[in-house]
């Protein structure tokens, strides 16, 4: 079966535009990320010299973002019958960071609050994991203790208020 990505229908390089804050990229490794699927779309052989003029950046600027982009697990790099291949599969792919990302949020509300999380608490940064994105989770952390509120209702109203503005 092919992957939703790979579908006709299915636009990356709007994708890749439209997720630009989520995949925590600089505008140069994005530059690249469009490039490369430009590239790859119309099977164009593609080199880190061709990437370097179209970004007007030294080759050793392109080697360095694309290993970024390899570290990231957005970018493979395949030698394929004497030929470099970029596979974007990477980017797509959804990445199994959930516990992870609960571990690592649990961490951070305990040492942005300076204490452990109760069991309600636990139970209500749970509940918001299954609502919001971790990093509308975390924005609303640092918005609280900007105030100097280190309350979870505090945390809830600026979630609650933030889905209304998104709503409108």
């Amino acid at each position: 079966m092919e992957n939703w990505w790979n579908q006709r229908y299915f636009d990356k390089r709007n994708w890749i535009l439209e997720n630009l804050q989520k995949l925590n990229l600089s505008m140069a490794e994005a530059l690249v990320l469009l490039l490369i699927d430009y590239f790859n779309e119309y099977q164009i052989d593609l080199s880190l010299n061709i990437l370097s003029e179209k970004c007007q950046v030294s080759v050793e600027e392109i080697d360095n973002m694309i290993n970024s982009l390899h570290t990231k697990g957005y970018l493979d790099v395949k030698v394929l019958n004497k030929k470099i291949s970029f596979s974007l599969d990477g980017l797509f792919e959804e990445k199994d960071q959930s516990n992870y990302d609960t571990a690592s949020l649990y961490e951070l509300f305990e040492s942005e609050l300076g204490r452990i999380l109760t069991q309600s608490e636990l139970s209500k940064l749970n509940a918001w994991l299954q609502t919001y994105d971790v990093d509308e989770i975390i924005n609303a952390l640092r918005e609280a203790l900007i105030y100097k509120k280190k309350d979870f209702n505090y945390i809830q109203r600026i979630l609650l208020n933030k889905q209304q503005e998104n709503k409108e």
